[in-house]
């Protein structure tokens, strides 16, 4: 692929908004692979780079503004750090009110947390330092801190999801 209009060819153009979806390949959800640009690389990178020939400096990636999923379109792509983006959504309140949205994210904080509900209970409810617990559970002492706080919002509602709501 050598120039834009071969990449807008991949595309099926959303004739409502302008979004160029690109479909031949999906590494994994709402990341589209294509190969053979100088290099495999996202999409949205390769659309960067054909329309402006100008690469990324060092930690800016390329972000759709329009939020549909997989949309190539140039005038659609914006080259920001990701702080500048998370700041640009959270102004913006794109996931403002997407229970689903949030829901994931917690799981997926779940998925990566190295404590479990279980040790977070046990944790809450031991005697000893918190330099001890966590030399036994592998963890920073500041873990161990955000577990006796309570700051895990991933296990908020964990153990009961209707806990709160008739308060």
């Amino acid at each position: 692929m050598k120039t834009l209009e071969d990449l807008r060819q991949r595309c099926v153009v959303d004739g409502q908004d302008g979004c160029w979806l690109f479909k031949p390949t999906r590494a994994y959800v709402n990341a589209p692979v294509m190969n053979g640009v100088p290099r495999s690389m996202q999409p949205r990178r390769a659309a960067w780079l054909l329309a402006g020939g100008r690469p990324l400096a060092s930690g800016y990636r390329v972000f759709g503004l329009c939020g549909t999923p997989g949309c190539v379109n140039p005038e659609h792509l914006r080259a920001l750090t990701p702080a500048e983006h998370g700041r640009r959504v959270t102004s913006a309140q794109t996931y403002k009110g997407n229970a689903r949205r949030v829901l994931a994210v917690r799981a997926g904080g779940r998925q990566r947390a190295s404590l479990t509900p279980e040790m977070i209970r046990e944790i809450a409810a031991s005697p000893e330092t918190g330099l001890r617990l966590a030399a036994r559970f592998g963890v920073s002492d500041t873990t161990i801190s955000k577990a006796r706080r309570g700051q895990y919002a991933c296990y908020a509602a964990a153990a009961n999801p209707w806990a709160g709501l008739m308060g």
